[in-house]
């Protein structure tokens, strides 16, 4: 008995389903045909097993397309307005937010009067017009400031009156760089920038007339003025404070956390009863007490060193002529002749006088870190 031929019993197979089309030849609307065609119900169970792989490499051909064009689609939507040759942004709010600010509190196209008062202008950014000015005239030389730069899409940049404000805004308000969107309609990048490149050009540019230690002939006046007070010879009232830091990063606590059990900075003044400060130290940890903050302190380095003050009192107490400068303290730091203490104790009527009046003429800087800390809220 003869077998059958095995080319007598296989099924008629298709040329094109048993050879495929190449994926690289073949288009979109040639993969549908093919997927749609595989899968029609006429198609036997020999053909449809045959036709798997050009029906999975049809599904794939038409998946790769629709992802492609949506990574195309969001790439270009992404750099429209900040490329050459693409759309630019309609309408930038912060531009028009740079027209209100103006209208506001400037108006330096010379269109009428601001809506608001310089009355109004000291209290929203606590300082004068003048004084405004004057730091303004200054901080625009920084090329930071600069508004003649234009961006790829020809916008121009953000202006000097929106940046200074945005990091006075930080300052005066205590507000994160998130929040300035809601008046200057900046984002939270530029308000740090300018905050940080608007504290360097300060720093830069008036640092030889305020942030400096004072000439002997202003040691000599704030002398006479406290020595009406009845302290001949003293030149300022001393004193620490603390601010809780709550963007204080977390592997830093323990060396930040002091008697409240909360990451603190403390803070070093020195200043008159006009609340003139010539000396200000902050930075340092607030697991530091006033002893540790006074051994580390450069004024008090310098005094051991001899190289401080620059000139020697010229008051006398009792016929005795003082050769050394002094200040008023609380008693919680050492017994140093600098230092002018109240009695722990007082056993007499003398005493308890004088103690009294030095608390009194002491409460210059407590009254200072009342003003700073109230007028400067980012320190609170």
């Amino acid at each position: 008995m003869c077998e059958p031929s095995s080319a007598s019993t296989a099924p008629s197979t298709p040329p094109s389903l048993l050879h495929p089309p190449r994926l690289d030849a073949m288009d979109h609307a040639a993969a549908a045909q093919l997927l749609w065609s595989t899968a029609s119900s006429s198609s036997t169970g020999a053909e449809m097993e045959l036709s798997a792989p050009p029906s999975a490499a049809a599904v794939g051909i038409v998946l790769c397309r629709r992802a492609r064009r949506r990574h195309h689609y969001s790439v270009t939507r992404r750099q429209e307005g900040s490329t050459l040759g693409r759309v630019p942004n309609a309408s930038p709010s912060r531009l028009y937010a740079a027209q209100e600010l103006d209208r506001d509190y400037f108006c330096r196209n010379g269109d009428g009067e601001p809506a608001a008062s310089s009355a109004r202008l000291t209290k929203d950014w606590r300082m004068s017009m003048d004084v405004f000015e004057r730091i303004r005239s200054e901080l625009i030389k920084n090329s930071y400031l600069d508004e003649t730069r234009r961006d790829a899409a020809g916008c121009p940049p953000c202006s000097a009156d929106q940046k200074m404000c945005a990091a006075l805004l930080q300052l005066v308000d205590g507000v994160s760089s998130r929040a300035v969107w809601k008046y200057l309609k900046i984002g939270s990048s530029t308000p740090t920038e300018s905050l940080q490149q608007s504290s360097r050009s300060m720093v830069h540019h008036f640092k030889g007339e305020y942030l400096r230690d004072p000439s002997a002939d202003e040691l000599q006046g704030i002398a006479a003025e406290y020595e009406v007070l009845g302290f001949p010879g003293c030149i300022g009232c001393l004193d620490c404070a603390g601010w809780e830091w709550d963007a204080c990063p977390v592997r830093w606590h323990g060396n930040y956390k002091g008697a409240a059990k909360r990451p603190t900075l403390r803070l070093e003044v020195v200043c008159d009863d006009y609340l003139y400060c010539w000396h200000l130290n902050f930075g340092a940890p607030g697991s530091k007490n006033g002893l540790n903050i006074l051994y580390a302190s450069i004024i008090f380095q310098r005094i051991r060193q001899g190289s401080w003050p620059p000139t020697q009192p010229k008051s006398t107490v009792d016929g005795m002529a003082l050769t050394w400068f002094y200040y008023l303290f609380d008693g919680i730091h050492p017994d140093w002749r600098v230092f002018v203490k109240t009695y722990k104790t007082p056993r007499n009527k003398k005493e308890k006088t004088f103690g009294k009046q030095q608390e009194s003429v002491r409460k210059a800087v407590e009254r200072f870190f009342g003003v700073i800390f109230r007028r400067y809220r980012i320190l609170r």
